[in-house]
């Protein structure tokens, strides 16, 4: 028979190895990378494959053809139909709908934010 003291240190001992082992990630950082990074003027997907660039006010896709540019707040098609704004902190769709904010942006793409981070976003990955 098992005095009541070494049963109590048994079950303290369960106890500590089932919260250890159920509970990994508190001990470990986990870090998601992104699918996608703004190298320089370029945004290139996890293999490195140019997606789209940065060209002054325009942004291009990979074969160098106008997608859309920037004007203002406003980011626009290549056909310059208004398709979002950037107040800063929200991203609004044509009608004013809130689409998104800057962090959902940098969850997806890393690099530097701004608009040219959001037009990218809006243009190649949403």
């Amino acid at each position: 028979m098992i005095s009541l003291k070494k049963e109590n240190e048994l079950n303290d001992r369960k106890n500590r190895m089932w919260f250890y082992f159920n509970n990994k990630s508190i001990f470990k950082k986990e870090s998601k990378m992104s699918d996608y990074k703004l190298d320089g003027d370029y945004l290139r997907d996890r293999r490195g494959i140019k997606i789209g660039r940065i060209d002054g006010k325009y942004i291009r896709d990979g074969k160098s053809s106008i997608v859309g540019r920037i004007d203002g707040k406003y980011i626009r098609d290549s056909r310059s139909i208004k398709i979002a704004d950037f107040d800063g902190i929200d991203i609004r769709d044509k009608r004013g709908v809130k689409i998104g904010t800057i962090d959902d942006v940098q969850k997806s793409i890393d690099g530097v934010g701004g608009i040219s981070l959001v037009a990218l976003w809006i243009l190649f990955v949403k």
